[in-house]
């Protein structure tokens, strides 16, 4: 076979997807739950430190090539921002530096301090792009809702989850009454779309399970904030249960979709939704929520697994750089 030309080269970094961050931000957030396992875990112990160096190294080769399109093809990237689905896979990188902040906490607390201030900084900025341009000029259509709108949300929501253990109180309790009120807003718009202006797209359809993120996320981030209230995390935490519940009735159509890297959304809020029942399960000394937790762990691992291999698979046939 011959040597791919560098046209053709360049032609792949143009289409070379945002959403190849939620596939580094899917292995970075079981390196979380993975870290959190390895408290009671002598396997999980042995394994975190090289799935976390794993993830980080997947990241900066995504975030590269990234910078490089954002260099060479901006136009392109300015496309993808103006989209009404890509646009909010944006908060998947600050996100992600974010989690990494968390994952290095324990043994460099001062890069981890420079990642968190950069992913909050970012974060404050997407989440202002992001809405201006859904309230500016453009006009958007029923069908172009879906829940990765909830993208922006959860990138202020996971900011207290290690802005509080770094110091960050008052900052903190901002990303997060913002990531609270924009949530609820955004809650009523899709479940308006979804129920009076007919079914989900295939491709955007994996995106449903962005729902749990929000109340997983908030709950471990209000833990953090504000861990003497336990009313409030209970409403959260089950508040994610429930629509784990209404996600799964969608899983018979989701199992049968041709791979899309939009697949690799199912990672994150089910990651979340694990870490979220092991912090309750050590809060209320709940034995159910720990049973919960390993379930969630096991099913999570599983679809890493075969994500992973379908997304090599995939980039090795040329299925992904490519136009949409």
């Amino acid at each position: 076979m011959a040597s791919p030309t560098p046209a053709g080269a360049n032609l792949k970094l143009a289409h070379f997807p945002v959403t190849m961050f939620a596939f580094a931000m899917g292995i970075l957030a079981f390196s979380t739950v993975l870290q959190l396992a390895a408290q009671g875990f002598d396997w999980a112990h042995a394994i975190f430190p090289a799935v976390r160096a794993m993830a980080i190294i997947l990241f900066v080769l995504v975030l590269g090539f990234y910078l490089f399109k954002v260099v060479i093809f901006r136009g392109a990237v300015v496309g993808e921002f103006k989209h009404p689905v890509r646009v909010a896979y944006f908060p998947t990188i600050p996100i992600s530096l974010v989690i990494m902040a968390g994952l290095l906490i324990n043994d460099q607390e001062r890069l981890a301090q420079i990642l968190w201030a950069i992913g909050a900084g970012l974060q404050g900025g997407l989440i202002l792009g992001v809405f201006s341009q859904w309230i500016g000029n453009k006009p958007y259509q029923h069908a172009h809702i879906n829940a990765a709108w909830f993208m922006p949300v959860v990138g202020c929501l996971i900011i207290p989850v290690v802005g509080v253990p770094l110091g960050y109180l008052e900052l903190s309790w901002l990303f997060f009454s913002t990531g609270i009120i924009f949530w609820m807003i955004l809650l009523s718009l899709v479940m308006n779309r979804l129920v009076f202006h007919g079914p989900a797209a295939d491709k955007i359809l994996p995106t449903l399970i962005i729902m749990v993120a929000p109340p997983a996320v908030a709950f471990v981030a209000f833990i953090q904030l504000a861990p003497e209230s336990e009313v409030m995390a209970r409403l959260l935490l089950n508040m994610a249960y429930a629509f784990g519940f209404v996600v799964v009735m969608q899983l018979p159509r989701i199992v049968k979709m041709p791979f899309d890297l939009s697949l690799w959304m199912l990672v994150f809020p089910l990651a979340a939704l694990t870490v979220a029942s092991f912090d309750f399960a050590g809060i209320a000394e709940s034995a159910t929520h720990g049973m919960i937790g390993i379930a969630l762990f096991g099913l999570l691992s599983l679809i890493i697994a075969g994500l992973f291999v379908r997304t090599i698979i995939a980039i090795l046939r040329g299925e992904i750089f490519r136009p949409e």
